[in-house]
Order: structure tokens, then sequence, then C-alpha cells
């Protein structure tokens, strides 16, 4: 099993939370806009789609929200070091 860095982990940990949240966000969001359109006896599913991709914006402002923060994160701890490169990987 290979074994990851902290940088690494701190990626491969956002990635997993990114699959969590769009999973939870596509039944929320989605289901939400499911339940209105039979409440409504809705012929289109409007709200059906509208949850759908308000579920999908959601997941990926979290996404990319966490990113700027580690990225943020990084470059700091790059300053800090005197690395002038801004830590980028070999």
């Amino acid at each position: 099993m290979p074994k990851f860095t902290r940088p690494q982990s701190a990626y491969l940990q956002v990635a997993v939370d990114f699959g969590y949240m769009l999973v939870a966000a596509e039944l929320l969001f989605g289901g939400g806009g499911y339940w209105l359109d039979q409440r409504r006896g809705a012929e289109v599913p409007w709200f059906t789609v509208a949850g759908v991709l308000l579920g999908l914006a959601v997941a990926f402002y979290s996404f990319f929200r966490r990113m700027g923060v580690l990225e943020r994160a990084r470059r700091a701890e790059a300053a800090r070091s005197g690395d002038r490169r801004g830590g980028q990987p070999r």
C-alpha cells in the first residue's frame, strides 16, 4: 500500500469529501425537487432539474472553496520555508 505524504493525503481527503458532498447534495436538492414536482403534479419536472443543478453547484462550490484553502496553506508553508518555486512538487 503506498504511503502518502501529508499534502497528498490532504488533497486525497478533499477528493473523497467531494464525492460524498456530490451524492449528498444531489439526494437533498434533487430529491427535494422531485418531491415538489410530485406534490404539484407537474408534467415537466422543472423542480427536479433545478434541484439537480443546484446540488451540482453547491458541491462544486464546496470543492473549489476547500481547494483554495489548501492552496493558500501550501503557499504560506512554502513562503515560510523559503521555497522559491512556491512549493511545487519536483
